[in-house]
């Protein structure tokens, strides 16, 4: 159980010698230099090297009493603040990032998505590619929608949506489902408009955004196609705005 635990803080980007020291910490509360190295079996200058960083991260606390110093871990959310820090520093520079990745190297203009994984990476690359203040344009099918995609992928698309303000315009046809996103419109960022013509029904989903467009296709086990080319960007969009201002 205690391996499992470790394996556990490692994933979590700590190393293998870090997460065995937290977890060490953890389950010993305040303890010393020399009794944490022992406990952990490593040279008490290797222990040296890594405290300071640890601690400057805030993954663990020092106090002092009679002028021994002893390490603690004062609050274990803090691994999940630190976290939530480094995630949102990645957030900041992709989009710089981005610039040098289409300046220095060509890249796929076509990118497949298929099955439950291809599912969730399909809505995960849509949000990534986005600015904040963003609009995405969306026709989609809503019969029987979530029998396709499970609810909770959704809710998570939505949520990172509405985190970096992109607004969501939809056409689509009259169904229980567009009423619920209807009456939900506002506090979601989204703005909708119904078809009532029963025989518009279609099934799957189209995206405009972000010089992109996607194509999903719910009823082939999932399968979703994401083309980057302005050209195509623009012309569905121009046809996307035509049948919004009908």
């Amino acid at each position: 159980m205690r391996v499992q635990k470790q394996h556990l803080i490692e994933n979590m980007g700590f190393s293998d010698k870090e997460a065995l020291i937290y977890l060490t910490l953890l389950e010993a509360g305040e303890i010393t230099a020399t009794d944490l190295a022992k406990r952990c079996n490593l040279k008490r200058t290797t222990l040296y090297n890594i405290l300071p960083e640890m601690q400057r991260n805030g993954f663990i606390s020092v106090t002092k009493q009679k002028g021994r110093k002893y390490y603690f871990v004062d609050d274990v959310r803090n691994l999940e603040q630190a976290i939530e820090e480094k995630i949102e520093a990645v957030r900041q520079m992709i989009p710089e990032l981005a610039k040098y990745q289409n300046f220095l190297r060509s890249k796929p203009n076509i990118l497949l998505y298929e099955g439950a994984i291809g599912m969730k990476k399909f809505y995960h690359d849509i949000i990534a590619s986005v600015s904040p203040g963003d609009t995405i344009l969306t026709y989609i099918g809503v019969q029987n929608f979530y029998e396709y995609i499970p609810k909770e992928i959704l809710d998570k698309y939505v949520k990172e949506r509405i985190r970096k303000k992109v607004v969501n315009k939809i056409i689509t046809h009259d169904d229980q489902t567009a009423g619920e996103w209807a009456s939900s419109a506002k506090n979601e960022l989204r703005e909708i408009k119904i078809i009532k013509n029963q025989h518009a029904l279609y099934s799957g989903d189209v995206k405009i955004f972000a010089h992109k467009v996607a194509f999903l296709s719910y009823q082939e086990d999932f399968f979703g196609v994401i083309i980057e080319s302005k050209g195509i960007h623009e012309m569905l969009k121009s046809l996307f705005y035509v049948a919004w201002n009908v």
